[in-house]
């Protein structure tokens, strides 16, 4: 790369796909005190159903980049980890990680998440759609048998294993993630006196006592409930609560409480939405 300057202006990006995330070719080490660039970048991206991978490079009428050439360009293909929420998942920690994550998220309602990886607010924003928001939870409740859990909307984005609430208007199943980096851990949120904790395995009991929200509703479990992977659920951390508020940016919600044992669902089941 030459640069007419050392402040880079109007950026160049590289793109392989219209899935892949935009990279930056502009940011090379300076060789000596010339001009010219040189750096090593790495872009990912799907094949398109046409089998076809493309590359194209943005460039924006600000840039200062005289030129811009490659050299020892390869392709490569890379492994596929799969992530299922009706599966029993082990989790590996791996580096730059390519990721597809079967998990149906429901339009319009707050949904449980929990990942083995972060993800930056854009990122959500890819995957989820555009008016996706990421709640994150905090619990400050001073009483033990009345609490109140609180949840805050975030622009951070999601870190690997700390579960949150999800919400947009597109529903979906199968979500693809390229780049990330896969950390193994317990998902967990602590609070004082209730957990966020989350699971990534399928059938995960619930113990009684223990919450789980679903189609907006908070369900006390009798001991008999479970969740699918990649959600979370609030947890005590002694039993005998006599309610539970929930609060999202500082407003209580519209979700009630209701005992698992009295509802009317059919299966003793409940799945996070």
């Amino acid at each position: 790369v030459q640069k007419n300057s050392t402040t880079s202006v109007g950026a160049i990006t590289m793109k392989v796909n219209n899935n892949g995330e935009a990279v930056n070719v502009t940011t090379g080490t300076q060789i000596g005190t010339s001009k010219l660039y040189m750096g090593t970048f790495t872009a990912y991206g799907r094949v398109g159903s046409d089998g076809k991978l493309n590359i194209t490079f943005n460039v924006p009428a600000s840039s200062n980049i005289s030129w811009l050439s490659f050299k020892n360009v390869k392709y490569e293909a890379v492994s596929i980890t799969t992530l299922d929420e009706s599966a029993s998942n082990t989790i590996t920690a791996a580096s730059n990680a390519s990721v597809d994550l079967k998990r149906t998220i429901k339009a319009s309602t707050w949904n449980t998440l929990a990942l083995p990886f972060t993800l930056t607010n854009d990122q959500v924003v890819a995957a989820f759609g555009s008016d996706a928001q990421v709640a994150a939870y905090t619990e400050t409740s001073a009483d033990a048998s009345n609490v109140t859990v609180n949840f805050n909307t975030t622009t951070n984005g999601i870190t690997a294993n700390v579960p949150v609430l999800l919400k947009t208007s597109t529903a979906g199943t199968t979500y693809s993630f390229d780049n990330v980096n896969i950390v193994a851990g317990d998902p967990i949120a602590a609070g004082s006196k209730v957990d966020f904790e989350g699971s990534y395995n399928a059938n995960t009991a619930v113990a009684a006592g223990d919450y789980i929200l679903s189609s907006n509703s908070l369900y006390k479990s009798t001991g008999a409930s479970s969740i699918d992977g990649f959600r979370g659920y609030l947890k005590f951390h002694a039993s005998g609560a006599a309610s539970i508020n929930m609060i999202i940016d500082g407003e209580t919600t519209g979700i009630t409480n209701v005992n698992a044992a009295n509802n009317t669902k059919e299966a003793v089941r409940y799945n996070l939405n």
